[in-house]
């Protein structure tokens, strides 16, 4: 069965640094939901996507952050005149080769319950058995104040709680504890 793995915390819990870790422990394929988003404020911007990421908390020239920037693209003008799963389902349309390749599937940050409804209602079209687990990152001092997402809450997804309360060496055996099943290098 396919594992779908939707990591989902605030910013500076650790979703990056578990995918770079993921990367080099795992033999899996990781998305990132707001890839989409962050490559059209790049076009929009002129910026590198790297420099927007590297500073995405420093105000630019124009008193905004990139991640206020992203926030209001997304909230202000995408998801007005798109639909509120629509990064859900660009997502989905990303991630669906690698599926019926039978590889396991991380989904780095993922922050709205609607994107996760339709990341699944399009991979339930595939008729393939997958389980679709939900990792809320819990980090002391981080949370959602500076950002439009959320923990995800749906009603047939219990999720799993990933305390990043330590040192970078201590998510790795963090990671295997949640998931003894998958092939770890």
């Amino acid at each position: 069965m396919i594992e779908i793995i939707v990591l989902n915390g605030p910013p500076g819990s650790g979703k990056n640094t578990i995918a770079e870790i993921l990367e080099y422990e795992l033999p899996c394929s990781w998305y990132r939901a707001s890839l989409p988003l962050k490559r059209a404020l790049s076009t929009l911007t002129g910026l590198s996507y790297d420099l927007l990421e590297e500073y995405k908390d420093e105000p630019m020239q124009n008193g905004y952050t990139p991640r206020q920037l992203y926030i209001a693209l997304s909230e202000d003008l995408l998801k007005p005149k798109l639909g509120n799963d629509w990064f859900g389902k660009l997502l989905a349309k990303e991630i669906v080769a690698d599926i019926e390749a039978g590889w396991e599937v991380f989904v780095v940050d993922c922050g709205f319950a609607e994107e996760l409804t339709a990341l699944i209602e399009e991979v339930q079209k595939l008729e393939q058995p997958f389980n679709i687990r939900l990792v809320h990152i819990k980090r002391q001092g981080c949370d959602f104040s500076s950002d439009s997402r959320q923990y995800i809450f749906l009603p047939d997804l219990s999720p799993n709680v990933l305390e990043n309360d330590g040192e970078i060496s201590d998510l790795l055996p963090k990671l295997k504890q949640l998931f003894p099943h998958l092939e770890w290098l």
